[in-house]
């Protein structure tokens, strides 16, 4: 309550600019850490790391903070004039590409894929372990193959996830840097206009 409070001061003040800003940089920070944890999971299922063991809860609850990421970044919408400047100062080469519409949907879509991929992984990492943590003596065998299955389908998540991550992550951060969009040419080797 308090944040909000706060924040809609902001952005109905004389230094909304600084406020958006503001917004925007800690978006960016725990979106990073959801989506890197997501990625470090995946590292960890696709190399079959054993030993990263107690490092897997963190992640995976890291990684559950996607969906909540996806939803603020839609809050970035009201204020995109204040935030992009490319929007009130359009760079003609890059008009096609950098246009409010086309831009909101093309991350938003980038943000739902990764988001509904972060869910299914930790949703297999955890289940995974459900059924070992309801046994009332320790280790189940996996007499149905079900144990078997689910570390299948969170390597094939994995490399999805890690496809697509390393993608989109890529695309974001040509998008985002404002010294691509103010230059000429693409800071990645090719030209996107």
């Amino acid at each position: 309550v308090l944040f909000r409070s706060v924040f809609l001061f902001g952005i109905g003040g004389a230094s909304s600019a600084r406020t958006w800003h503001a917004y925007l940089v800690n978006f960016v920070f725990w979106s990073g850490l959801s989506f890197g944890s997501a990625f470090f999971l995946s590292l960890m299922n696709i190399l079959n790391a054993k030993g990263t063991r107690p490092m897997k809860r963190p992640a995976e609850a890291l990684a559950a903070f996607a969906p909540v990421s996806y939803l603020l970044f839609w809050v970035l919408f009201p204020g995109r004039r204040d935030i992009f400047p490319w929007i009130t100062d359009p760079v003609l080469a890059k008009l096609a590409y950098l246009n409010e519409g086309f831009f909101f949907i093309r991350e938003g879509i980038g943000l739902f894929v990764l988001a509904a991929l972060s869910v299914a992984l930790v949703a297999f990492s955890v289940g995974a372990d459900r059924k070992v943590l309801r046994s009332p003596g320790g280790p189940v065998p996996d007499d149905d193959g079900r144990l078997e299955r689910n570390r299948r389908i969170q390597r094939l998540l994995s490399m999805l996830f890690s496809v697509v991550y390393l993608f989109i992550f890529t695309i974001f951060a040509c998008i985002w840097s404002c010294r691509w969009i103010r230059s000429g040419s693409a800071p990645c080797s090719a030209s996107i206009s």
